[in-house]
């Protein structure tokens, strides 16, 4: 979640920025906790632009 805020706060449109959060935690993490059940559950739902 520190990086979805991360990508939030540098001007992303919240699908981009949950995106990014996501592929960070797969890239960072290894083993039994990259399955799904550790990042899949996050979803956005309404309006996915960017925080004015």
């Amino acid at each position: 979640m520190v990086n979805f805020y991360r990508y939030l706060d540098a001007g992303l449109p919240k699908d981009e920025a949950l995106r990014r959060a996501k592929l960070d935690y797969l890239e960072t993490h290894s083993g039994t906790a990259v399955h799904p059940c550790f990042w899949a559950a996050v979803i956005g739902i309404g309006d996915m632009g960017a925080l004015k």
